[in-house]
């Protein structure tokens, strides 16, 4: 295996020519080989939606499941998984990729291939980028989506009083996975349990059916942890939340998992790694919000509502009112991602939630009362 090609071995034009744009060419509706790229827009939408990320490095490389193809699924997941926050349509996406000049190619050619397989996934082209020498591999996107004129702006800062707090999508079975994983094996995950850790899928579809009725009055895509984004829509909204716990079913793979591992199942069940959307639902609308999802087979679960507390998020657990810890991912910080992952997720694991409140015994709270 030490004689396969290096990128140095054939050079930034030939790699474009005879591989990249060859492998691109189905999901680029020919818009990349040129130095910018054309996109007609109709009438039918006035607004663009635009989002740039990096694409992470794939948890379960830390396994030693070294899949380039799940580095390039994430590089197009994360950036649209900012898209599916907002409801709109994904419209293109262009990579600038840092590559070393002794890296297989067959390793980037398998990135490249994942790549093609989420931009297929998720409808969204390509609509060129840059490549070029570095000493790290390292990915970044910007995404563009597309808005009806019809349709709403879904941002962070529209969440009212009493707004029910959801969360679209599963929650906490990546890192469920990822410590089976970890104790067991990758071989010792079932099929489904596999593709939920190398290629997660966005929310895209039920946002954006929910988005066609208006049902949604803010929301945040979950990359850092549901108490980061339940957080950013409290420091944009200037509001608190209160999240009632003892009506949350926690699924039973963080059941079993928290107990072979002996962790709060609540810090599975609020970490990363699902991509779900975190919204809010205004009580008048919240029927109707109940009836569509139902109608259109999309998982959700309620987890509070908010209050008029600013950045404040509080809880309900064991009928006590406790204030709710905010852990999450945040660049720079000593536990972030992206200086030292093992620590991060024991941060994130084993990081104390709770801290009750005096003279907070609560007997019974229903979401929908006044606190």
């Amino acid at each position: 295996m030490n004689n396969e090609l290096k990128l140095a071995e054939i050079g930034e034009f030939s790699l474009l020519k005879d591989y990249i744009i060859p492998m691109l060419r189905d999901v680029s509706n020919d818009l990349i080989g040129d130095d910018c790229a054309f996109i007609k827009l109709n009438e039918q939408y006035d607004r663009l939606v635009v989002t740039t990320d990096a694409g992470p490095k794939p948890l379960v490389m830390n396994l030693g499941y070294d899949s380039y193809f799940s580095w390039g699924w994430y590089t197009i997941l994360v950036n649209v998984s900012d898209l599916a926050s907002t409801g709109c349509e994904p419209l293109s996406i262009s990579l600038s990729i840092d590559a070393p000049s002794d890296m297989k190619l067959s390793e980037l050619v398998e990135f490249y291939s994942g790549i093609s397989s989420a931009c297929q996934e998720f409808n969204i082209s390509i609509s060129g980028g840059n490549i070029r020498a570095s000493k790290v591999f390292a990915t970044h996107g910007t995404a563009i989506g597309l808005l009806e004129r019809s349709k709403a702006s879904i941002t962070r800062k529209n969440c009212s009083k009493n707004d029910i707090l959801i969360s679209i999508g599963d929650n906490g079975a990546f890192i469920s996975f990822y410590l089976k994983a970890k104790k067991c094996g990758f071989d010792s995950l079932l099929p489904n349990e596999k593709e939920k850790l190398i290629k997660p899928y966005s929310q895209l579809r039920a946002v954006r059916i929910i988005n066609q009725e208006g049902l949604l009055s803010s929301a945040s895509d979950n990359s850092d942890g549901i108490l980061g984004s339940i957080m950013n829509i409290c420091e944009r909204s200037n509001c608190g939340f209160l999240i009632n716990f003892d009506d949350i079913k926690i699924p039973s793979y963080i059941l079993e998992t928290s107990k072979s591992h002996k962790l709060n199942p609540w810090n599975l069940f609020l970490c990363w790694g699902d991509w779900q959307v975190i919204a809010t639902v205004s009580y008048e609308k919240f029927e109707r919000f109940i009836d569509l999802s139902a109608k259109n087979n999309i998982n959700y679960t309620v987890l509070g509502r908010a209050t008029s507390s600013p950045l404040s998020i509080e809880g309900i657990l064991h009928n006590e009112l406790v204030d709710v810890n905010v852990i999450r991912n945040e660049n720079f910080k000593q536990h972030s991602y992206n200086n030292d992952i093992t620590s991060h997720v024991d941060y994130l694991l084993k990081t104390d939630l709770f801290k009750k409140k005096k003279n907070g015994i609560k007997k019974s709270c229903n979401i929908f009362c006044e606190k």
